[in-house]
């Protein structure tokens, strides 16, 4: 059996043993065509449902926070609806279950803390590493003075 874990659109985090993972067991999950979306540096693939945005389905929070901080995704881009999660392909192509090690790092990477960090305004902390506004509100008298 291998682990998979589907990360609903509610945000609900579930694990499921599965013997293989095959095509109807992806769409009937994600309720629709699928699209993948691979996580980088992870060996993680995030499979959702293709349409998902044209059908309006609500936004997945958790997956969204986890694809945006791990560059899978834009800022101003979003994942919609429940998604499946597992492991790398095998030597044939076919996608495995999760690692230990791959489940320790998704639990680590849904924790609350996390995700109300990067669906705050400033996700990479760059409002800190800039300065508040143009150089005549900061006082630059340089810049002023020309």
């Amino acid at each position: 059996m291998m682990k998979v874990a589907i990360i609903r659109a509610d945000g609900d985090l579930q694990y499921e043993d599965v013997a293989r993972i095959e095509l109807a067991y992806l769409r009937n999950q994600v309720a629709g065509h699928i699209e993948a979306l691979r996580i980088p540096g992870t060996g993680i693939t995030f499979y959702l449902n293709e349409d998902g945005k044209l059908l309006g389905l609500p936004v997945n929070a958790r997956a969204t926070a986890i694809a945006r901080r791990n560059r899978a995704l834009s800022f101003t881009d979003a994942v919609v609806g429940n998604v499946v999660v597992v492991g790398p392909a095998d030597k044939h192509g076919d996608d495995t279950g999760l690692s230990r090690e791959q489940i320790v790092w998704l639990e680590k990477e849904l924790s609350v803390d996390e995700i109300m960090e990067l669906l705050s305004p400033d996700p990479w902390g760059q409002a800190a590493a800039r300065p508040a506004g143009p150089p005549e509100s900061r006082g630059d008298d340089e810049e002023a003075d020309g």
